[in-house]
């Protein structure tokens, strides 16, 4: 059983954690795309004298209801995915140690109960940021990127979408 493996089958016990994070993150992030769009919507229509006090209002207060559910649904995708994370790494705690309680006292002559207690801290810490954190970046950076593409091609120009997108490809690819 390789490693990841092993840290799927913590995963799949809290698939509904997961679940739960991912769909809230979702959410926050696709909420995410209209701040500049009421933005622009406030500022255009102040520049073009088309928006008065009650149409600013309204957009603010809009803003402000946007900014709530941004607030809340980022406090339980939190609350959801370093949860799940949190609860993997105490159940491999527990599992590694009633491994460590059946070992021969012969383990123990040859292994430093330092280095064992440093593996207890570091790698768990190392394997709670593998299954929160970068759980977390990898699907906010793909799905916040496919939004932003989208808004730009659909309300500023795929023309210029592409252009931008450009030096993007390149870094990707380039070293």
């Amino acid at each position: 059983m390789n490693a990841f493996q092993f840290i799927f089958q913590y995963i799949k016990r809290h698939k509904v954690q997961y679940t739960l994070g991912i769909i809230t993150l979702f959410v926050v992030d696709f909420a995410n795309i209209f701040i500049p769009k009421l933005t622009g919507v406030i500022t255009d229509g102040l520049t073009a004298h088309s928006l008065d006090w009650s149409g600013v209002k309204l957009n603010l207060f809009y803003l402000f209801l946007l900014g709530l559910l941004l607030a809340v649904g980022r406090f339980f995708w939190r609350y959801f995915l370093f949860g799940a994370s949190r609860s993997i790494e105490k159940e491999l705690r527990n599992d590694m140690f009633s491994h460590l309680e059946k070992m021969d006292v012969e383990y123990y002559n040859e292994h430093k109960t330092g280095d064992l207690m440093a593996r207890f801290i570091n790698d768990l810490q190392a394997v709670r940021t593998l299954v929160g954190m970068n759980v977390i970046s990898t699907f906010d950076a793909t799905v916040m990127l496919l939004l932003v593409l989208w808004q730009m091609m659909t309300y500023v120009s795929p023309k210029l979408t592409g252009v931008a997108v450009l030096p993007l490809i390149l870094i990707i690819f380039g070293d």
